[in-house]
């Protein structure tokens, strides 16, 4: 008898068998980049990993590379900021830290970001704050609030300025930004030294320091400053940083006796509502519009008692470019925990 149809190929057949192949083979596919895949993904990996407490899970949002204060933002930022702000307050009960290295296991993982956040919510409680840029091989402070960088820390610790001439005062009340200064050639020296060491604890008398470092793993220099400091914080980017560069950015601070105040979690959303997913890094620069402000609070004149006076924007005469003056004292009369604040100290030059 003549076949009515062809025998072959079976569309029916093949197609439910290509389906059920293609299923496990996508399924094994995703096991397997599952079982490989060795970056972070929760919070809960990194205490696991590093035995120290996620202060804060912060979320992706415009407003953290948008600006560099969030004090009136109800964001989930903003939110997540202000909680790393009173986790650090019962870090140490009975000897809160005042100064504070924010590092990373590598570059691009906001810790740059969360440096100036971290700052600008501690002087919006009311303490004084300084904000250390100690990154010298990559400083990012200056571009982020736009200010003038080229004098700041490397001259202050080489003894060629004055502490007092390279701090500027920023649009959040009670912060002072000391920027990173010219790159040196030299940077673990530099902060490594017995100087930069008398400088942070100098600062710590009448501020809450906040020192942006470089990254853990490509150079010491962050090791160097959590030794000298009281304590680091170590920033996580989801679907970015691996466990294994976690785990020897934790072994690198052991190793110098350096202490891990606990651990900064950047998420691309609230944990609690977050299903997985990647993320890009929170620490790139905010975008800037507009012509560069030139450098505006700068030390101007030295009174009679010693009463140091500092430029600032003003609104006088018809251009908006008025200068009043204000007395750096003034600058630092709000300080944390009733510590009295005192005058910024001028380091004899180097011999």
């Amino acid at each position: 008898e003549t076949p009515t149809q062809p025998v072959s190929p079976n569309w029916n057949r093949n197609l439910a068998l290509g389906m059920i192949l293609g299923g496990m083979a996508g399924f094994g596919f995703v096991l397997l980049r599952h079982i490989f895949d060795r970056r972070v993904r929760q919070s809960a990996d990194v205490e696991e990993i590093t035995g120290s407490a996620t202060l804060a899970v912060v979320p992706k949002a415009d407003e953290l590379v948008n600006s560099t204060s969030l004090a009136r933002n109800m964001g989930a930022a903003a939110e997540a900021l202000r909680q790393l702000r009173t986790n650090l307050r019962f870090v140490r009960v009975d000897d809160p830290p005042r100064s504070i290295v924010v590092t990373s296991s590598n570059a691009g993982e906001g810790k740059s970001t969360i440096a100036a956040h971290l700052a600008s919510m501690l002087a919006e409680s009311g303490q004084a704050t300084v904000l250390v840029d100690a990154d010298l091989r990559r400083p990012m402070q200056a571009k982020l609030f736009d200010v003038d960088g080229t004098v700041g820390l490397t001259q202050v610790v080489a003894g060629s300025a004055d502490l007092a001439d390279c701090l500027v005062a920023t649009q959040q009340e009670n912060l002072l930004l000391l920027p990173a200064g010219r790159i040196p050639p030299n940077p673990a020296e530099l902060v490594g030294s017995g100087r930069m060491q008398s400088l942070i604890r100098s600062l710590e008398q009448s501020f809450t320091v906040i020192i942006d470092a470089p990254p853990l793993l490509p150079v010491t220099d962050a090791e160097l400053l959590a030794v000298a400091s009281d304590g680091a914080l170590l920033v996580v980017q989801t679907g970015k940083t691996r466990t294994e560069q976690v785990a020897l950015a934790t072994r690198k601070l052991e190793q110098v006796d350096g202490t891990l105040l606990g651990v900064v979690y950047g998420a691309d959303q609230p944990e609690g509502r977050r299903r997985g997913g990647a993320v890009g890094a929170v620490g790139r620069s905010r975008r800037r519009s507009g012509r560069r402000q030139q450098p505006h609070h700068s030390v101007e004149s030295v009174g009679a008692a010693g009463e140091e006076t500092v430029g600032e924007p003003g609104s006088a005469g018809g251009d908006g470019q008025g200068v009043r003056r204000v007395s750096l004292d003034d600058l630092l009369e709000v300080a944390p925990l009733e510590v009295k604040a005192r005058p910024v100290p001028k380091f004899p030059p180097v011999r």
